[in-house]
């Protein structure tokens, strides 16, 4: 489960802490994963696969989409469903990281550009654009975990009056739901090291759930809508009836710099070295 200090944890920490703090009955374990992945890109740089991005170019454009994937045991995906969600897309690395920026908005000017319909509701916003984490490059969201926050300040996403949107396969599996989509826009490819890219869940951790600002979803025909320790909350809203839920995060995206290319005399060297 989620702890303090949400903000200073990668995302392979966070989904490693919550995998770990599931337990108890099938009732008491159901899972709802953030993923987020890569769509496409544009510029010099390969897309390797969803996860993993090489040989990044300044200028270089990625294209990244936000999945709510949904465990069902029940086997059909009809009764799981996506409602809410806010958190923050993050770029973690350092001053020797590739840099970039992830799109979100100005300070004073809210838009829904990062929120995909059906899951861009009134109240739904694409996050303030700043850094979150020292490193030189721009996130999107916020790092404060306790008391009022505007929800501008992050990613917010809410259906149209609060209606839960469901899988509509009558199979097993596990439903995905595609409910958000930024871009990350490399600035600096000249590093050494790679970066790493993330959706970090906002937790509340003054304790409390309040509003429309709060992890939302049904999985089993329950819905679960989660608070600060990544538990359900007894009472939020009228349709919340579950008291335990969990949330996951998915691995995180690699983008990585250019692999250096030997020296001549290195090369020769190389040339001796395989002739005897």
């Amino acid at each position: 489960m989620f702890k303090t200090g949400l903000r200073k944890t990668t995302g392979k920490m966070i989904a490693a802490a919550a995998i770990a703090g599931l337990g108890g009955s099938a009732a008491n374990a159901a899972v709802m994963t953030y993923d987020l992945r890569i769509a496409s890109a544009t510029g010099a740089g390969v897309v390797q696969d969803g996860k993993t991005f090489t040989n990044a170019a300044n200028g270089d454009v990625l294209t990244l989409n936000l999945y709510a994937v949904l465990s069902n045991s029940s086997g059909t995906q009809l009764d799981d469903g996506m409602q809410a969600a806010w958190g923050s897309f993050k770029s973690t690395g350092s001053a020797t990281t590739v840099q970039g920026t992830l799109r979100g908005d100005a300070a004073g000017s809210p838009s829904t550009q990062n929120n995909v319909a059906p899951f861009n509701g009134g109240t739904s916003v694409s996050g303030l654009k700043t850094d979150l984490d020292g490193d030189g490059d721009l996130d999107v969201g916020n790092n404060q975990t306790a008391g009022t926050i505007s929800p501008a300040n992050s990613f917010f996403q809410a259906t149209t009056n609060g209606a839960t949107i469901f899988g509509t396969n009558a199979t097993a599996g596990s439903p995905e739901f595609l409910i958000g989509t930024t871009t990350f826009t490399v600035t600096d490819a000249s590093q050494i090291n790679p970066t790493s890219l993330n959706f970090i869940p906002r937790l509340n951790t003054s304790g409390g759930v309040s509003g429309p600002r709060i992890h939302k979803f049904s999985i089993d025909g329950v819905t679960y809508a989660v608070d600060a320790n990544g538990n359900g909350a007894a009472s939020v809203g009228t349709n919340t009836t579950a008291t335990t839920g969990t949330l996951v995060v998915g691995s995180a995206i690699v983008v990585s710099p250019p692999v250096a290319a030997p020296e001549p005399a290195t090369l020769g060297l190389l040339g001796v070295a395989a002739a005897t």
